[in-house]
């Protein structure tokens, strides 16, 4: 549940929590680059959705009109890095461009890996298809518990 979620259920009996809840949504909306901010800001980033399963995470990213090779799928220390370029339109003799509104700049998304993610590459994988970028990452299997003898001297 967000931040904003919570203050919306509180009750109207609690203005000391009605109050905080709204600071912490804000708090979390200008630490976190979304999609949504960047669009205040004037700038586009493709809309991401993250699940986790029993087994593992997955990113879920609309890309419509990218080509895989304009995207990159980096794992750098606890974060996945996703970054790409549309490569700009070409005008020619047949096609000329009266109106253009998709954007051409290069995007950058950045998510926090949680710890239980395996940070091996080979245990992540990225397909694109139709438009969507899928990343999925293991979890770490849970180790399983051993008692360890007990010598006496």
């Amino acid at each position: 549940m967000t931040p904003f979620q919570k203050w919306m259920r509180t009750g109207r009996n609690d203005p000391e929590a009605r109050m905080a809840a709204p600071l912490d949504w804000l708090r979390t909306m200008l630490r976190d680059d979304t999609a949504d901010q960047a669009l205040f800001e004037g700038r586009w980033l493709p809309r991401a959705d993250i699940a986790e399963t029993a087994r593992d995470y997955l990113v879920t990213m609309e890309l419509p009109g990218f080509d895989p090779s304009e995207v990159e799928v980096r794992l750098t220390d606890d974060q996945l890095l996703v970054r790409g370029h549309r490569a700009d339109l070409a005008e020619s003799e047949e096609r000329r461009y009266l109106r253009i509104e998709t954007s051409r700049e290069t995007f950058e998304r950045r998510f926090e890996v949680p710890s239980d993610a395996t940070l091996d590459t080979e245990a992540i994988t990225a397909m694109f298809r139709n438009g969507v970028l899928e990343i999925r990452i293991q979890k770490r299997q849970p180790q399983s518990t051993q008692r360890v003898p007990i010598r006496s001297m």
